[in-house]
């Protein structure tokens, strides 16, 4: 959020009011939810394993990238990928 207040010459707390009116979430919730929308074509695009994907969706963690997004999908990254290929 610093990156982005300083990029447009602003500062954090109306980066993040922004962000609350326009989007209707806090900056951290839309980051994760386009997170998962990357995970989500990593998912169904090719064969890495879940480590891997959370790594490249920008999670610090598997735990972290599982609880993020059955919070947001409703189900497990790995059940979000067999069914989409079944």
């Amino acid at each position: 959020m610093s990156d982005i207040a300083t990029a447009t010459g602003t500062n954090r707390t109306y980066v993040s009011a922004f962000f609350n009116r326009e989007a209707e979430c806090t900056f951290y919730d839309y980051v994760n939810k386009y997170r998962i929308e990357y995970a989500c074509n990593l998912l169904l695009h090719s064969n890495e394993n879940i480590t891997m994907i959370a790594e490249k969706s920008g999670f610090n963690s598997s735990q972290s990238f599982i609880r993020v997004f059955s919070k947001i999908m409703g189900t497990s990254p790995t059940k979000y990928r067999n069914e989409a290929t079944s």
